[in-house]
This record gives C-alpha cells, structure tokens and sequence, in this order.
C-alpha cells in the first residue's frame, strides 16, 4: 500500500472517531457575497440588545468574517470538516478542530477591546469524543450567552455560520472556563 492511500485509510478511520462531527442547519452566514455578510451579521449582533454599539457591531462583522475566511487559509480546510479532523487527529494536517477555531477566533475578537459587546467560548456535548463542537460566541455586554451569538467558522470549513444558541442544532452551553482566556486552551 503506498503512503498516500495508507494516510488516506488513516485519515478516513480516525474521521469515524473524531470530535466535532456533527453537522447541522444554521440561522445565517456561509455563502452570501462578503458586504452583504458584514451587514447581515453586524444587523443580527446590534439586534441583540439596544446597547449594542452599531459601530461595534460591524467591526466585530467584519473581524468575525475576514478571520474565518484567514483562519480557512490557515488551516488549509478541506470538505467535510468531519475529514480534516481526521486528518488533523492522524498528524496530516497542524490546526483546524472546532476548539482551535473557538481558540483562534476568541483570541481576534477579544483583541477588538469590546465595549458593549462580551466574548464566550461554548460548548456543545462537552466530553463526548464524536459529537462535542466548540465555537466562540458574542453576547450584549453581561448578558448570559443565551443572549448572544454563536459564531462557527468550522461546520462549514470556513464559511461563518451564526446563530443563536436556543435556534440552532447545537446545544451550547458556556465552556466551564469560560472567560478564564490564561487556561482555555484547546485540549488536542
């Protein structure tokens, strides 16, 4: 067998034993044409909550945005996610699970110094090895995060996807660190 079906094998065994591996339906993002995205996710995030600054409001849009489509780049995503976490797990590829997505999106959006806006990370199906996903999520400034808005680079390898927690397939839940960003890490 040559090296590249052996890690093909590989890669498609560890796929059948890998986390994030459920794919669901969404409430916005993943395909729309990118001005059009900054204003459809910048509407929904203002809509959150009257206090929510506008302005502020797009910034994290537009930063939400363009670090999926970079962190797409990055991690060299390919289709499903479900098969590059197979190839991530099996050594083929560094970077790219629904937590290094969570991770590295939290870390951007956390760099913009919100104001009226506050940064999560949540959890869905914490501890099971097949179905657990991870995602940032922004939510009004002290609000609970079944506020705000999950924002899932992953699911559609790189084609944000957002939603909010109670409407979507996911059932999210803070992440015990929650907000604890010195010991939140991505546990691969």
């Amino acid at each position: 067998m040559s090296a590249d079906r052996a890690a093909l094998a590989l890669a498609a065994l560890a796929w059948l034993a890998t986390a994030c591996a459920h794919s669901g339906g969404t409430q916005g993002g993943g395909g729309a044409e990118p001005d059009a995205e900054v204003v459809a996710l910048a509407g929904a995030l203002a809509g959150l909550d009257a206090a929510v600054d506008a302005g502020e409001a797009r910034l994290a849009a537009q930063t939400a945005l363009a670090a999926t489509r970079e962190l797409a780049d990055v991690y060299r995503m390919t289709w499903p996610p479900q098969l590059h976490n197979a190839l991530v797990n099996s050594g083929l590829r560094e970077r790219g699970l629904c937590c290094h997505w969570a991770e590295d999106m939290a870390a951007r959006l956390r760099a913009l110094d919100l104001r009226t806006l506050d940064v999560h990370w949540v959890v869905a199906h914490r501890g099971s090895r097949l179905r657990e996903h991870n995602s940032p999520l922004l939510a009004p400034r002290g609000a609970a995060v079944e506020r705000g808005l999950v924002l899932d680079g992953w699911r559609r390898a790189g084609a944000l996807v957002w939603a909010r927690p109670g409407e979507d397939t996911y059932p999210w839940v803070p992440h015990p660190l929650d907000g604890e960003w010195d010991r939140l890490r991505c546990a691969d």
